[in-house]
């Protein structure tokens, strides 16, 4: 443990060097959070099930994220999307997406143009979307984590669906500070949820954070077979109450981002 904790010290310093040489971060005002690309889009009727993927697509820094993500567009209705991205070159393209609407929840800017957050991407319609984000900081770049909430009318029920990107290199007082937050927040709603996203709990304390708040709310833990045998820290989760879950899976044959692709058929009674 001691040899695993040293490694993960070293790669959050790195990562953090890595952040700050890029420099000019900034965090949108409240009015300037939430984007939306194609607002008119024409939903068909809500559908009682839906093909659901989950993925932190890391800035699309990798080769093929973009592509990657086109692709899933075509078979998935819903797509929770966390470290999504926008700048300059990929504006138009989100402009000419036509086969979802994105709500783009914008966590930070780096120099006043490139953009990142969480993305709920969606081809079924929604009574509400609302954001919340973190009170906790990142260490030296001093941003902050997003989380959406969507609500849906799917046979005379309403479910909630939330897009989490947790806070990460913070003390796990802070980190249970943030999910106590989200907890309460979840817990006025009383039908049927999906809570899904990266939850950055790489640590056993941090699990039980995430199990206690599952407990708390009713939610049982999305169970992939593709991690029967994983040794290594499991931080992108999908939980859920009051809706069957058929087929998950990890894409793991992706390798365009440093996390997983997680699928899903989603059915609402």
């Amino acid at each position: 443990m001691k040899k695993r904790s040293w490694f993960i010290g070293v790669g959050v310093f790195l990562y953090l060097c890595s952040l700050i040489a890029l420099g000019g971060f900034s965090v949108p005002a409240d009015q300037d959070v939430l984007r939306i690309w194609n607002e008119s889009f024409e939903y068909a009727e809500n559908p009682s099930e839906f093909n659901l993927l989950v993925w932190n697509i890391k800035k699309l820094e990798k080769r093929g994220a973009k592509e990657d993500l086109v692709n899933f567009s075509k078979k998935y209705d819903l797509m929770l999307i966390q470290e999504f991205a926008s700048d300059e070159k990929l504006n138009s393209y989100w402009e000419s997406y036509k086969n979802h609407r994105i709500d783009f929840a914008i966590s930070f800017l780096r120099r006043k143009e490139f953009q990142t957050g969480v993305a709920h991407i969606s081809n079924f319609s929604m009574d509400e979307l609302v954001w919340v984000r973190s009170v906790g900081l990142e260490p030296l770049v001093d941003t902050p984590k997003m989380t959406t909430l969507s609500t849906h009318t799917i046979n005379n029920k309403q479910l909630m669906i939330v897009n989490i990107h947790s806070i990460n290199f913070v003390d796990d007082d802070v980190y249970e500070n943030e999910m106590n937050r989200i907890e309460s927040i979840l817990s006025r709603h009383q039908g049927p949820l999906i809570f899904a996203g990266d939850f950055n709990c790489w640590n056993k304390d941090r699990k039980k954070i995430v199990n206690r708040v599952a407990k708390n709310l009713n939610l049982q833990f999305t169970q992939f077979p593709e991690r029967e045998k994983s040794i290594w820290g499991i931080i992108d989760h999908v939980l859920y109450r009051g809706v069957h879950i058929v087929d998950p899976h990890v894409l793991e044959q992706y390798n365009s981002s440093d996390h997983k692709p997680l699928i899903m058929k989603v059915v609402v009674d």
